[in-house]
Protein backbone atom coordinates (compact mmCIF):
# COMPACT_ATOMS: atom_id res chain seq x y z
CA UNK A 1 0.00 0.00 0.00
CA UNK A 2 0.89 3.59 -0.65
CA UNK A 3 1.90 5.71 2.55
CA UNK A 4 -0.80 8.41 3.03
CA UNK A 5 1.99 11.41 2.73
CA UNK A 6 3.16 10.24 -0.66
CA UNK A 7 3.31 12.52 -3.60
CA UNK A 8 0.13 12.54 -6.14
CA UNK A 9 -1.78 14.61 -8.73
CA UNK A 10 -4.78 15.61 -9.14
CA UNK A 11 -6.93 16.36 -12.44
CA UNK A 12 -9.57 18.46 -12.91
CA UNK A 13 -12.84 17.99 -11.15
CA UNK A 14 -10.73 14.93 -8.92
CA UNK A 15 -10.57 14.61 -5.22
CA UNK A 16 -8.05 12.75 -2.88
CA UNK A 17 -9.36 10.73 0.01
CA UNK A 18 -7.25 9.22 2.94
CA UNK A 19 -7.76 5.62 3.98
CA UNK A 20 -10.37 6.38 6.36
CA UNK A 21 -12.61 8.33 3.58
CA UNK A 22 -11.64 11.67 4.69
CA UNK A 23 -11.11 14.28 1.68
CA UNK A 24 -7.45 14.93 1.33
CA UNK A 25 -7.30 17.47 -1.72
CA UNK A 26 -9.36 18.10 -4.70
CA UNK A 27 -9.10 20.29 -7.71
CA UNK A 28 -12.15 22.43 -8.83
CA UNK A 29 -13.47 20.92 -12.15
CA UNK A 30 -13.03 22.79 -15.08
CA UNK A 31 -15.31 25.66 -15.95
CA UNK A 32 -17.87 24.78 -18.49
CA UNK A 33 -17.94 26.33 -21.93
CA UNK A 34 -20.48 28.85 -22.86
CA UNK A 35 -23.35 27.51 -25.33
CA UNK A 36 -23.61 29.30 -28.51
CA UNK A 37 -24.73 32.73 -28.27
CA UNK A 38 -24.44 32.93 -24.41
CA UNK A 39 -22.03 34.43 -22.11
CA UNK A 40 -20.83 33.51 -18.29
CA UNK A 41 -23.15 35.83 -15.84
CA UNK A 42 -21.29 38.30 -13.35
CA UNK A 43 -21.64 35.20 -10.90
CA UNK A 44 -19.56 33.17 -12.51
CA UNK A 45 -21.92 30.39 -12.80
CA UNK A 46 -25.01 30.98 -14.55
CA UNK A 47 -25.16 32.33 -18.57
CA UNK A 48 -26.82 35.25 -20.38
CA UNK A 49 -27.60 35.83 -24.06
CA UNK A 50 -25.09 37.71 -25.98
CA UNK A 51 -27.13 41.41 -26.59
CA UNK A 52 -27.88 41.22 -30.33
CA UNK A 53 -26.70 37.82 -31.09
CA UNK A 54 -28.74 34.79 -32.33
CA UNK A 55 -29.95 33.77 -28.72
CA UNK A 56 -30.70 37.63 -27.73
CA UNK A 57 -34.71 37.73 -27.44
CA UNK A 58 -35.43 40.32 -29.09
CA UNK A 59 -33.28 38.89 -32.24
CA UNK A 60 -35.13 35.55 -31.92
CA UNK A 61 -38.30 37.67 -32.33
CA UNK A 62 -36.96 39.82 -35.58
CA UNK A 63 -36.68 36.46 -37.15
CA UNK A 64 -39.66 34.83 -36.66
CA UNK A 65 -41.35 37.88 -37.99
CA UNK A 66 -39.08 37.80 -40.95
CA UNK A 67 -40.08 34.45 -41.85
CA UNK A 68 -43.44 34.88 -41.41
CA UNK A 69 -46.04 33.12 -39.38
CA UNK A 70 -45.36 29.34 -39.32
CA UNK A 71 -48.51 27.49 -40.94
CA UNK A 72 -49.76 23.52 -40.84
CA UNK A 73 -52.25 23.55 -43.09
CA UNK A 74 -54.48 20.58 -43.93
CA UNK A 75 -55.42 20.22 -47.99
CA UNK A 76 -57.16 17.44 -49.82
CA UNK A 77 -56.90 13.87 -47.67
CA UNK A 78 -55.12 15.52 -45.27
CA UNK A 79 -51.73 15.82 -46.05
CA UNK A 80 -50.32 18.88 -44.43
CA UNK A 81 -48.14 22.10 -46.06
CA UNK A 82 -45.10 22.89 -44.43
CA UNK A 83 -43.92 27.01 -43.77
CA UNK A 84 -44.00 28.36 -46.61
CA UNK A 85 -41.20 30.06 -47.99
CA UNK A 86 -39.25 32.91 -46.08
CA UNK A 87 -41.42 36.33 -46.05
CA UNK A 88 -44.40 34.34 -48.04
CA UNK A 89 -48.09 33.09 -46.58
CA UNK A 90 -50.11 30.33 -48.25
CA UNK A 91 -52.73 32.18 -50.22
CA UNK A 92 -56.38 31.26 -49.09
CA UNK A 93 -59.38 31.02 -50.85
CA UNK A 94 -62.60 32.30 -49.87
CA UNK A 95 -63.31 28.43 -48.83
CA UNK A 96 -60.53 29.02 -45.87
CA UNK A 97 -58.36 26.62 -48.17
CA UNK A 98 -55.16 27.57 -49.94
CA UNK A 99 -55.19 28.25 -53.49
CA UNK A 100 -53.41 26.01 -55.88
CA UNK A 101 -52.11 27.18 -59.22
CA UNK A 102 -52.32 25.40 -62.70
CA UNK A 103 -50.08 22.61 -61.50
CA UNK A 104 -51.74 21.57 -58.01
CA UNK A 105 -49.08 23.36 -55.89
CA UNK A 106 -49.92 25.58 -53.25
CA UNK A 107 -49.69 29.64 -54.32
CA UNK A 108 -47.38 31.83 -51.65
CA UNK A 109 -48.04 35.33 -51.67
CA UNK A 110 -45.78 38.47 -49.92
CA UNK A 111 -47.04 39.67 -46.50
CA UNK A 112 -47.14 43.02 -45.74
CA UNK A 113 -43.93 44.55 -43.96
CA UNK A 114 -42.23 40.95 -45.11
CA UNK A 115 -38.76 41.06 -46.98
CA UNK A 116 -40.65 39.48 -49.87
CA UNK A 117 -43.18 42.05 -50.21
CA UNK A 118 -40.21 44.99 -49.76
CA UNK A 119 -38.24 43.55 -52.43
CA UNK A 120 -41.27 42.82 -54.39
CA UNK A 121 -42.68 46.55 -54.20
CA UNK A 122 -38.91 47.48 -54.69
CA UNK A 123 -38.63 45.89 -58.06
CA UNK A 124 -42.03 47.04 -59.23
CA UNK A 125 -40.65 50.84 -58.18
CA UNK A 126 -37.40 50.21 -60.17
CA UNK A 127 -39.20 49.16 -63.71
CA UNK A 128 -42.32 52.01 -62.98
CA UNK A 129 -38.85 54.19 -63.09
CA UNK A 130 -37.46 52.51 -66.44
CA UNK A 131 -41.22 53.06 -67.92
CA UNK A 132 -41.26 56.58 -66.91
CA UNK A 133 -37.62 56.89 -68.31
CA UNK A 134 -39.15 55.16 -71.63
CA UNK A 135 -42.03 57.54 -71.72
CA UNK A 136 -39.95 60.91 -71.39
CA UNK A 137 -37.76 59.71 -74.02
CA UNK A 138 -40.29 58.77 -76.41
CA UNK A 139 -41.97 62.35 -75.53
CA UNK A 140 -38.57 64.13 -76.42
CA UNK A 141 -39.09 62.33 -80.10
CA UNK A 142 -42.65 62.60 -80.49
CA UNK A 143 -42.79 66.60 -79.68
CA UNK A 144 -39.59 67.38 -81.78
CA UNK A 145 -41.59 65.27 -84.81
CA UNK A 146 -44.73 67.88 -84.08
CA UNK A 147 -42.71 70.83 -84.17
CA UNK A 148 -41.08 69.19 -87.49
CA UNK A 149 -44.57 69.18 -89.16
CA UNK A 150 -45.67 72.32 -88.21
CA UNK A 151 -42.68 73.81 -89.39
CA UNK A 152 -43.19 71.98 -92.99
CA UNK A 153 -46.87 73.16 -93.08
CA UNK A 154 -46.60 76.80 -91.54
CA UNK A 155 -43.50 77.91 -93.59
CA UNK A 156 -43.86 80.10 -96.28
CA UNK A 157 -40.57 78.85 -98.31
CA UNK A 158 -40.45 75.54 -99.26
CA UNK A 159 -38.89 73.18 -96.21
CA UNK A 160 -38.52 69.79 -98.06
CA UNK A 161 -37.81 68.55 -101.78
CA UNK A 162 -35.74 70.46 -104.37
CA UNK A 163 -35.71 73.62 -102.81
CA UNK A 164 -35.86 72.70 -99.52
CA UNK A 165 -32.99 70.57 -99.09
CA UNK A 166 -31.06 73.58 -100.97
CA UNK A 167 -32.55 75.94 -98.41
CA UNK A 168 -31.54 73.45 -95.71
CA UNK A 169 -27.77 75.16 -95.66
CA UNK A 170 -29.16 78.78 -94.98
CA UNK A 171 -29.28 79.95 -91.24
CA UNK A 172 -32.46 81.31 -90.02
CA UNK A 173 -34.46 79.38 -92.42
CA UNK A 174 -36.97 77.35 -91.87
CA UNK A 175 -35.29 74.64 -93.72
CA UNK A 176 -32.62 74.56 -91.68
CA UNK A 177 -34.81 74.85 -89.00
CA UNK A 178 -36.50 71.70 -89.90
CA UNK A 179 -32.85 69.95 -90.82
CA UNK A 180 -31.56 70.04 -87.54
CA UNK A 181 -34.91 68.87 -85.93
CA UNK A 182 -34.55 65.80 -88.07
CA UNK A 183 -30.90 65.46 -87.00
CA UNK A 184 -32.20 65.51 -83.73
CA UNK A 185 -34.68 63.22 -84.28
CA UNK A 186 -32.64 60.31 -85.99
CA UNK A 187 -30.18 61.31 -82.93
CA UNK A 188 -32.63 59.97 -80.36
CA UNK A 189 -34.00 56.80 -82.13
CA UNK A 190 -30.40 54.81 -82.82
CA UNK A 191 -32.15 51.36 -82.82
CA UNK A 192 -30.11 50.06 -79.26
CA UNK A 193 -32.55 52.89 -77.66
CA UNK A 194 -35.70 51.49 -79.15
CA UNK A 195 -34.88 48.02 -78.19
CA UNK A 196 -34.29 49.39 -74.41
CA UNK A 197 -37.91 51.50 -74.98
CA UNK A 198 -39.68 48.16 -75.79
CA UNK A 199 -37.48 46.42 -73.01
CA UNK A 200 -39.18 49.17 -70.46
CA UNK A 201 -42.27 49.43 -71.40
CA UNK A 202 -45.66 48.41 -70.00
CA UNK A 203 -46.14 45.68 -72.61
CA UNK A 204 -42.49 44.30 -72.43
CA UNK A 205 -42.01 41.05 -74.84
CA UNK A 206 -45.82 40.40 -74.52
CA UNK A 207 -48.05 38.75 -76.60
CA UNK A 208 -49.15 42.52 -78.49
CA UNK A 209 -45.92 44.54 -78.05
CA UNK A 210 -43.86 45.52 -80.77
CA UNK A 211 -42.12 42.83 -82.63
CA UNK A 212 -38.47 42.89 -84.02
CA UNK A 213 -39.42 43.12 -87.37
CA UNK A 214 -40.93 45.74 -86.59
CA UNK A 215 -38.44 47.66 -84.64
CA UNK A 216 -36.40 47.28 -87.48
CA UNK A 217 -39.12 48.80 -90.02
CA UNK A 218 -39.37 51.60 -87.69
CA UNK A 219 -35.68 51.98 -87.83
CA UNK A 220 -35.19 51.85 -91.85
CA UNK A 221 -38.36 54.79 -91.78
CA UNK A 222 -36.31 56.71 -89.46
CA UNK A 223 -32.73 56.09 -91.68
CA UNK A 224 -34.97 57.17 -94.57
CA UNK A 225 -35.79 60.70 -93.08
CA UNK A 226 -34.18 63.25 -95.79
CA UNK A 227 -35.57 66.23 -96.19
CA UNK A 228 -35.48 66.45 -100.16
CA UNK A 229 -38.20 63.97 -100.35
CA UNK A 230 -41.28 65.40 -101.16
CA UNK A 231 -43.35 67.24 -98.15
CA UNK A 232 -46.68 64.28 -98.55
CA UNK A 233 -43.94 61.86 -98.22
CA UNK A 234 -41.42 63.20 -95.36
CA UNK A 235 -45.18 63.83 -93.35
CA UNK A 236 -46.21 60.41 -94.01
CA UNK A 237 -42.92 59.54 -92.85
CA UNK A 238 -42.81 61.58 -89.50
CA UNK A 239 -46.20 60.16 -88.56
CA UNK A 240 -44.63 56.90 -89.19
CA UNK A 241 -42.27 57.52 -86.82
CA UNK A 242 -44.20 59.34 -84.19
CA UNK A 243 -47.12 56.25 -84.15
CA UNK A 244 -44.16 53.91 -83.96
CA UNK A 245 -42.85 55.68 -80.54
CA UNK A 246 -46.16 55.15 -78.89
CA UNK A 247 -46.29 51.73 -80.35
CA UNK A 248 -43.10 50.78 -78.17
CA UNK A 249 -43.72 52.89 -74.96
CA UNK A 250 -47.77 52.12 -74.99
CA UNK A 251 -48.36 49.33 -77.06
CA UNK A 252 -49.96 49.06 -80.29
CA UNK A 253 -53.69 50.94 -80.30
CA UNK A 254 -53.12 52.01 -76.51
CA UNK A 255 -52.28 55.74 -75.03
CA UNK A 256 -52.16 59.05 -77.19
CA UNK A 257 -53.90 59.65 -80.89
CA UNK A 258 -51.89 58.84 -83.63
CA UNK A 259 -50.98 61.05 -86.31
CA UNK A 260 -52.69 59.98 -89.51
CA UNK A 261 -51.08 58.69 -92.28
CA UNK A 262 -52.27 59.52 -95.78
CA UNK A 263 -51.31 56.52 -97.72
CA UNK A 264 -53.20 54.47 -95.02
CA UNK A 265 -56.43 56.44 -95.23
CA UNK A 266 -56.50 55.62 -98.94
CA UNK A 267 -56.34 52.05 -98.90
CA UNK A 268 -58.24 51.92 -95.00
CA UNK A 269 -59.62 47.15 -96.12
CA UNK A 270 -55.61 46.81 -97.03
CA UNK A 271 -54.89 48.46 -93.72
CA UNK A 272 -57.67 46.08 -92.02
CA UNK A 273 -56.31 43.30 -93.49
CA UNK A 274 -52.92 43.35 -92.35
CA UNK A 275 -53.87 44.52 -88.86
CA UNK A 276 -56.09 41.66 -88.85
CA UNK A 277 -53.69 39.05 -89.99
CA UNK A 278 -51.14 40.28 -87.09
CA UNK A 279 -53.76 39.85 -84.53
CA UNK A 280 -56.08 37.02 -85.49
CA UNK A 281 -57.17 36.31 -82.25
CA UNK A 282 -58.30 39.98 -80.70
CA UNK A 283 -60.74 42.21 -83.28
CA UNK A 284 -60.90 44.59 -80.34
CA UNK A 285 -57.09 45.75 -81.01
CA UNK A 286 -57.50 46.36 -84.41
CA UNK A 287 -60.51 48.56 -83.73
CA UNK A 288 -58.84 49.93 -81.12
CA UNK A 289 -55.33 50.75 -83.48
CA UNK A 290 -57.51 51.45 -86.65
CA UNK A 291 -59.28 54.19 -84.77
CA UNK A 292 -56.41 55.34 -83.08
CA UNK A 293 -54.60 55.86 -86.42
CA UNK A 294 -57.63 57.71 -87.81
CA UNK A 295 -59.12 55.55 -89.94
CA UNK A 296 -62.54 54.93 -88.28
Amino acid sequence: MRAENEGFNLGPGQTRFDTAGNRVASVPAKPQGAPSGYRRAADGQSFEAIPGGPADPSVIQQNAQARGPATQITIGDGQRLPSPPKGTVWQMGQDGKPLLDNRGAPVAIPFQGGPAMADAEASAAQAQGRRNQSIREATVVTEDISRAVGIIQNSDWPTTGLFGSALANLPGSSAHDLNKMMDTIKSNSAFGALQKMRENSPTGGALGAVSERELTLLQSTIGSLEQSQGQQQILDNLARVHNGFLDIVFGAGEGPQRMPVTFRQGDVQRRLEFLSAQYPDDANKVMRIMKSEGLL
